[in-house]
């Protein structure tokens, strides 16, 4: 046999690892290549990189060179260092091009594979020129690459056109030819009837099987959704790092989940055949029918294929993760959602041609020796890993080291795994009872974390406990799920398709009260004493006495009066609003602390209107002030030095906890016999809040009284998602007029009920599914206030309105009013390092819901832009505070992620005080307020 036979025989024996890993290469390179694709945008390029490569016109060259040169964008980057990378579209094309390079030798081997697979002996005479099209398909795109490489070395003068034109040409034309040749030999070889036979048998073969793993599948989509869609479980990945506990827990939980996902499909298969106690601690295998010629059925390989994606999905959402906060790894130019997808590829041609079995086995048995130092190797280096220096193992960006732990375990599960059949030793360890009793294990902590007391004393001091619980109560679901399935195969009954269909007609049809809000009732009790504008007039009338001195003393200095808005954004938005607000409380009233006549910020702040997060932060604020109008000073518990004892609780396991259980289950069967999710999160802020002196459980109505106009207005702002309205939730009485459009919350409370503090700021923050709709006199579906606008912009402005009315009143029979200078206050909470969000092609029926999605974000510019623009219309003040990157820990080499989710690390704390003490803008506001406290404060 000669060497065309003996190589077509290998290519035919080895068509399909060879095609994957070639089909598998290109698709890979094909998504590389198009990173960063949308700055080569130009209306010059109708058909993008192909319009550049059959262009024959150098001013056309010339124009789309230029366009990439002036193309730029600049991204930050998070390592040891913060790096401030620009670059071009220029760039980005070439980068393009050097790729290029792989893709085309890729291409070329897989037009070799394909033809000698089709070729029979009798066509050896078209060999030659086959190969040399092939051939000359390569060479030609080469030369259009070097030409292409040229170009934009010389841009934007570029190079004659017809270098690029002629070979790309030359290659369009020759792979036609190519692809037309090879459709032809298919047809005449009668192979498209087989292909397309194999693909349905196929077809057919997956979907048996992907019903026979539902179980597993469900959970593994579960799985991703919760990692790579949601930004809570994002979020929740950061934080994964603070602790070598946490790490550990983390492990833990996947490699339970891992080998449930693997060993609970083969008990369901032998359902009929194994006993109660056999699915729990017996040695269980799929049934072995259907295998030919010693390979294993294909069920017993995608078993294994599933434990290890179990390990491969957290893998990837972490690097996905990295990606969105900007972290720059080894290899992130790969996208991290086809990782899975690539090792899947890898394990199975790595199963289905016995890879591991050549490497591992010895004669009829197994090379222990080597399997143990290879397993002793794997751990060694997670170990290694895990014992770095402490303050380097937290930055978010070693989190890269926890996915290449989690790569590592799934490469050690499929070697054991595979090779536990081929070894008496391996073959003999009773593995069952370790996975079932693990799993039992994970669900009691699961259950155990719903019970109250218990989880209240574990996430005490500790804050990483929320994923790998997340994960517990994954695994309790799928042992569940699954010993129903065992139970109703072994029966014949349908267990988990009635449970299903008994959960859903109770949640349809049977309407109960478990979300409505707590509402307290006082027949005597009557919440607000004035209207707002009414309120605006004795709030000026309060201060008269010192703008006349302003006046008397010849002070040409403004009397400042804030209006303060804050920004949704989960916890960051809450400690970022009460750091700032506390920071400015500290540095005007600065030296006078302990005087009970001193003034602090709030003495200069009219309202406060927040959304989501923000309207959190500005609740500790009113809170805390409240509690000490008879002297400001003594107000520090927000103090930026002393805050982070705010939010060294874990604020989120609760919520997730109950989402996942007790909420889980009382909604599915109609049931209210416990407090819900919303509720029980409202108590964890007012216990923690209440032992450093902040009083979340105030009522609403009692917020204004006895107050002497010191504490300032708070607008919480949600949304009614029953009728699309915004929600104001206002502690006086408002004007429909004043709020167009908009559902009164407060007001429209019965005689006698009314809200506490804390519910009226977390009616504010319902982020959508972690936190339920709350429901008021099923009249109501309050959801977050971010829905509306995102920035709490719009009600400031509103409340400013009526407030300009009643200065405008006084001012026209007083001219000491006239002093009084508006300033808006506005307290974003994301550090813009973040370049903008590429355009992109959107999949059509996708494009509604982005839309929605999109429009969050962009109603809360609109209001900030508005009041910005109406300010500098007005000679008003406006300030943002924002918080900036900033290096922490004791090597300045931290660089922190402010999360979006009810958790916030002790670094990003560390960050956000240092923002705050360095923000110029804090500083010369608390310089304006101390100013003028220097000239009233003689006065009184």
């Amino acid at each position: 046999m000669g060497f065309y036979q003996k190589l077509q025989a290998w290519c035919t024996t080895n068509f399909r690892p060879l095609f994957l890993l070639l089909a598998g290469g290109l698709i890979i390179t094909t998504i590389m290549m198009n990173k960063d694709s949308w700055m080569l945008a130009s209306g010059h390029l109708p058909a993008g990189i192909i319009s550049w490569e059959l262009n024959p016109s150098n001013g056309i060259q010339r124009a789309v060179l230029s366009d990439w040169k002036n193309h730029t964008e600049t991204i930050q980057l998070f390592g040891d260092s913060l790096i401030r990378r620009t670059f071009t579209g220029l760039k980005v094309a070439d980068d393009q091009n050097t790729m290029d390079y792989f893709f085309i030798g890729l291409y070329v081997f897989l037009f070799f594979l394909i033809f000698l697979r089709l070729a029979y002996h009798r066509h050896i005479k078209s060999i030659g020129l086959f190969a040399g099209m092939i051939l000359l398909a390569g060479l030609t795109d080469v030369l259009e690459d070097w030409g292409t490489h040229r170009a934009i070395l010389a841009a934007p003068d570029g190079i004659n056109s017809l270098c690029i034109f002629l070979p790309a040409l030359i290659k369009w034309v020759t792979i036609a030819l190519l692809l037309i040749y090879l459709v032809s030999q298919a047809f005449h070889l009668q192979k498209w009837n087989g292909w397309i036979k194999e693909l349905s048998d196929n077809l057919i073969a997956v979907l048996i099987l992907m019903w026979r793993f539902r179980i597993v599948l469900i959970t593994l989509i579960l799985y991703f959704l919760v990692l790579f869609l949601s930004d809570q479980g994002q979020d929740l990945l950061i934080t994964i790092n603070s602790t070598r506990k946490a790490c550990i827990c983390f492990l833990f939980t996947v490699t339970i989940l891992a080998l449930l996902c693997w060993h609970l499909p083969k008990a369901i298969d032998n359902a009929k055949q194994i006993t109660f106690c056999q699915f729990w601690f017996g040695k269980v295998d799929f049934k072995s029918g259907g295998a030919a010629a010693g390979r294993p059925s294909a069920k017993i390989d995608i078993g294994r294929l599933l434990g290890a994606l179990a390990f491969l999905i957290p893998a990837a959402g972490i690097l996905q993760t990295m990606q969105k906060y900007h972290m720059d790894y080894f290899l992130s130019e790969i996208p991290p959602i086809s990782i899975p997808f690539i090792f899947l590829a890898i394990y199975t041609i790595i199963l289905r041609y016995h890879l591991i079995d050549r490497i591992y086995k010895k004669g009829a048995g197994v090379n222990r020796p080597f399997y143990w130092i290879s397993m002793g190797v794997i751990f060694a280096l997670i170990i290694y890993w895990g014992l770095d220096d402490a303050e380097r193992n937290t930055k978010p960006y070693y989190l890269v080291y926890l996915s290449l732990d989690l790569l590592l375990l799934s490469l050690a599960f499929l070697i054991t795994t595979t090779l536990r059949t081929c070894d008496i030793v391996l073959g003999n360890w009773k593995i069952t009872p370790w996975i079932t009793v693990s799993g039992v294990f994970l669900g009691v902590i699961f259950l155990s974390f719903n019970i109250r007391s218990i989880q209240r004393e574990l996430t005490l001091i500790d804050r990483f406990w929320t994923m790998p619980v997340v994960f517990c109560g994954i695994a309790g679901y799928l042992l569940f799920f699954a010993f129903l399935m065992y139970l109703g195969k072994r029966r014949g009954v349908q267990y988990v398709s009635l449970l299903l269909v008994i959960m859903t007609c109770f949640a349809v049809f049977k309407i109960t009260d478990y979300h409505n809000i707590l509402v307290e009732h006082d027949p005597r009790y009557t919440r607000f004493p004035d209207s707002l504008e009414t309120y605006a007039t004795r709030w000026l009338e309060n201060r008269r006495p010192e703008l006349e001195t302003l006046s008397k003393n010849g002070s040409k200095k403004p009397y400042p009066v804030f209006f303060v808005n804050a920004f949704g954004g989960g916890i960051r938005a809450t400690a970022w609003t009460a750091m700032v607000m506390g920071s400015l409380d500290s540095l005007v009233i600065q030296g006078n602390d302990s005087d009970p006549s001193a003034k602090n910020f709030e003495h200069y702040v009219f309202s406060y209107s927040g959304a989501s997060g923000g309207s959190i932060g500005l609740s500790l604020v009113v809170a805390s002030s409240k509690m000490h109008l008879d002297c400001p000073g003594k107000d520090r518990a927000l103090y930026p030095n002393r805050i982070l004892k705010v939010f060294q609780y874990d604020y989120l396991t609760a919520d997730i906890v109950a989402l996942l259980g007790r909420d889980a289950w009382a909604s599915a069967f109609g049931l209210s016999a416990w407090k819900d999710r919303g509720r029980l999160q409202e108590e964890d802020w007012e216990r923690h809040c209440g032992n450093l002196g902040i009083p979340l459980g105030v009522k609403l109505g009692e917020l204004q009284k006895n107050t002497r106009y010191e504490l300032p207005l708070f607008f919480p702002n949600t949304h009614d998602a029953r009728v699309g309205k915004k929600g104001v939730i206002a502690p006086v009485l408002v004007d429909s007029l004043d709020f167009p459009g908009a559902v009164f919350v407060a007001s429209g409370l019965k005689k006698g009920d009314d809200i506490r503090l804390s519910t009226a700021a977390f009616l504010s923050a319902r982020f959508p599914y972690v936190s339920p709709t709350a429901k008021l006199y099923g009249e109501h579906n309050f959801t977050d206030g971010g829905t509306w606008d995102n920035s709490g912009a719009e009600t400031s402005a509103q409340v400013y309105r009526v407030f300009a009315r009643a200065l405008e009143r006084l001012s026209a029979r007083d001219t000491v009013y006239r002093q009084i200078n508006i300033q808006f206050l506005s307290l974003p909470n994301s550090v813009p390092i973040l370049r903008s969000h590429a355009p992109v092609h959107l999949f059509e029926p996708l494009v509604p819901p982005i839309g929605l999605v999109s429009l969050i974000n962009t109603v809360a510019e609109a209001r900030e832009g508005d009041n910005k623009s109406f300010a500098f219309r007005k000679n008003y003040g406006y300030t943002q505070i924002r918080p900036e990157m900033i290096a922490v820990g004791t090597s300045r080499k931290v660089w922190p992620v402010l999360p979006l989710g009810w958790q916030i690390s002790d670094f990003a704390l560390e960050q956000m005080q240092k923002s705050i003490a360095n923000n110029k803008e804090a500083v010369r506001i608390s310089q304006l307020c101390r100013s003028v406290n220097a000239i009233t404060h003689n006065k009184h």
